[in-house]
């Protein structure tokens, strides 16, 4: 039983609320894969539709020999996530829309737990700075991604 088992649905949704917007982590099953599995995600975007980065283990030889998709990675260290085993890749070449909102919630609304983490402003800066020069993803995609992105408020010190 996940802790989050024992709250109140009203307190579910507004964890929910609160933590599923641009630069969350979350993490859910891919039936899209080989072999299917669980995979971490970096919600990219949410309006006006989901458009979530994979995040991969390593960077294949198809993509680390095409230089405009390798630029597209983006190192997450394994030091600065806590819930990385190692150090990952954030896949910023291409969007997944496999999931809708709705789907995504009724997911996490069973299991807070899939709720990872939040990307770093450092993390960010390069995704936007990725996102303005590479071609890619199609121009609304990348407006949709930065605008959500760099609503993020990361507190100074």
């Amino acid at each position: 039983m996940a802790l989050g088992d024992s709250f109140p649905p009203e307190l579910i949704s507004k964890t929910i609320e609160q933590n599923l917007n641009p630069g969350c982590f979350i993490y859910l099953f891919c039936d899209f894969t080989e072999p299917p599995k669980n995979k971490y995600f970096l919600v990219a975007s949410i309006n006006p539709l989901v458009l979530l980065f994979v995040v991969n283990s390593n960077v294949n030889t198809f993509i680390q020999n095409r230089p405009k998709l390798f630029e597209a990675q983006i190192l997450l260290k394994q030091t600065d996530y806590s819930f990385l085993d190692h150090d990952s890749f954030i896949a910023c070449h291409e969007i997944i829309n496999r999931f809708t909102l709705k789907e995504i919630k009724e997911i996490i609304s069973k299991d807070l737990s899939r709720i990872k983490g939040f990307l770093s402003q450092a993390n960010r800066d390069e995704i936007v700075k990725i996102l303005n020069k590479n071609m890619t993803l199609a121009l609304e995609q990348r407006i949709n991604i930065i605008s959500g992105l760099s609503a993020i408020s990361y507190e100074t010190p």
